[in-house]
C-alpha cells in the first residue's frame, strides 16, 4: 500500500520559467516594434515637412515638374519645325526662327513647299518702333499700354486691340519668304552662332546678336547685356531680344555679371573651366 510522502519527502515546487522567458521574449518583441513605430513616425514627418515646403507651406498644392522627355522633345520641335500661329503658339520666344523655316519659308497657303532656299530673306518695312528686319520677337507684348504682336514672314502686325486677339487670317496680308540661298549668324539665321575654330571662343551666341541689342547711348565698349543698356526697359527693346526682360518679368534673373565685371550672357564656364580647340598638332582638345 502506497503512502503520500509527507511535506517534507516532496519535490519542491518548480518555478514558471517558461512563463518568465514567454515575458522576455513579448517585451523585446514590443520595444522593437515601438522603435521601428518610432522610426516610421520620424521618417514620415520628415516628407510631411518636405512636401509641405514644396507646396509652399500647404497653402497651393504644387505643379509638379514636366517631364524631360517631353520638354526637350517640345523644344527641338519648335527649334527644327517651328511652330503655328494660333494662341497656344504666340508666346512661343522661337517662333519664327527654326532651321526648316530658314530653309523653306511658312507659307500657310503652300504648306508642301519642298524647295529650299527660294524665298528673300529679311524684309524692309517701317513701323512705329523702327525697321521691320531688326524685330526678331514675334511673341505677344506689351508696347508701352498696347499689346503688339508680328508674325514672322508677314507683313504688318496682328492688329492686337485691348479686346483680344485677332485669329491669323492666311493671304491677308502680303506673305515674304525669309528662306534666302545662304545660312550665316546673321537676324534670318537667328538659331546659327559663330565658334573660334582654334580657341573655341563664341563669338556670336546663338538667339542672341549684341549689334542689334546694343545702346547707342552707351560705351562702345559696354556688353549690352549690362543692366545700363535702355533696351532692358524702353518700349522697342523687347523687338530686339527673345530673353524676359526685367521691364516685363521683373522676378525673372537678370543676366549675371563675371567675375570681373563684364557681361557676356547666362551660360558661364566655372573658374578654371574648358574650351575647346586645335593644339599645336592640330588635333582637336580641350583648353583649360
Amino acid at each position: 500500500m502506497f503512502r503520500p510522502l509527507a511535506p517534507a519527502y516532496r519535490a519542491p515546487h518548480r518555478r514558471g520559467t517558461s512563463i518568465i522567458l514567454i515575458a522576455l521574449i513579448m517585451l523585446t518583441l514590443f520595444s522593437a516594434v515601438g522603435t521601428a513605430y518610432v522610426f516610421f513616425a520620424m521618417r514620415e514627418a520628415r516628407l510631411a515637412q518636405a512636401r509641405k515646403e514644396e507646396q509652399g507651406a500647404g497653402a497651393l498644392p504644387g505643379a509638379s515638374a514636366p517631364d524631360p522627355t517631353d520638354t526637350v522633345n517640345a523644344f527641338l520641335g519648335t527649334l527644327i519645325y517651328d511652330t503655328g500661329d494660333g494662341n497656344a503658339d504666340i508666346t512661343n520666344a522661337l517662333r519664327g526662327h527654326s532651321i526648316a523655316r530658314s530653309m523653306y519659308g511658312r507659307d500657310v497657303l503652300n504648306p508642301f513647299n519642298t524647295t529650299p532656299w527660294n524665298g528673300v530673306g529679311l524684309f524692309h518695312e517701317t513701323t512705329a518702333f523702327g525697321d521691320r528686319a531688326n524685330q526678331i520677337n514675334h511673341t505677344l507684348m506689351m508696347i508701352g499700354v498696347n499689346p503688339y504682336l508680328i508674325d514672322p514672314e508677314h507683313m504688318g502686325d496682328r492688329g492686337v486691340t485691348a479686346g483680344g486677339v485677332p485669329a491669323f487670317v492666311a493671304g491677308a496680308r502680303n506673305y515674304v519668304s525669309k528662306a534666302a540661298g545662304y545660312s550665316y549668324p546673321d537676324l534670318k539665321d537667328f538659331f546659327a552662332g559663330a565658334v573660334d575654330p582654334i580657341t573655341g571662343a563664341v563669338l556670336v551666341p546663338s538667339f542672341h546678336r549684341d549689334w542689334l541689342f546694343r545702346d547707342p547711348m552707351r560705351p562702345a565698349t559696354e556688353s549690352p547685356l549690362s543692366p545700363n543698356n535702355a533696351n532692358w526697359t524702353n518700349a522697342q527693346g523687347g523687338l530686339l531680344t527673345l530673353r524676359p526682360r526685367p521691364f516685363e518679368h521683373p522676378q525673372f534673373p537678370r543676366v549675371p555679371p563675371n567675375a570681373d565685371g563684364s557681361y557676356t550672357g547666362d551660360v558661364q564656364n566655372w573658374p578654371g573651366g574648358y574650351t575647346y580647340g586645335l593644339d599645336a598638332n592640330g588635333r582637336l582638345g580641350f583648353h583649360s
